[in-house]
């Protein structure tokens, strides 16, 4: 990644390149798209148990976790 000058030394806001935000952003959604298709088509499993996934909840869970993106947490 390369950094970018900015005018303000404490900005970290653009340190990173927009280009390398985006190849990360395109693997993530690549990831969560094969997983949500698993899910569509009855082939996603959950991993401790083994037994196929039918709460699409549950395979949203799985696909941010499998593309390493924090989720927020729902309010109660």
């Amino acid at each position: 990644s390369r950094r970018r000058h900015t005018r303000c030394s404490r900005d970290w806001s653009s340190d990173v390149c927009s280009s390398d935000l985006m190849k990360a952003m395109s693997k993530a959604q690549k990831k969560v798209g094969k997983v949500m298709h698993e899910f569509k088509t009855g082939k996603l499993h959950s991993g401790g148990t083994g037994k196929v996934v039918k709460n699409p909840q549950q395979a949203i869970a799985i696909a941010l976790s499998e593309a390493k993106i924090k989720q927020k947490k729902a309010k109660k």
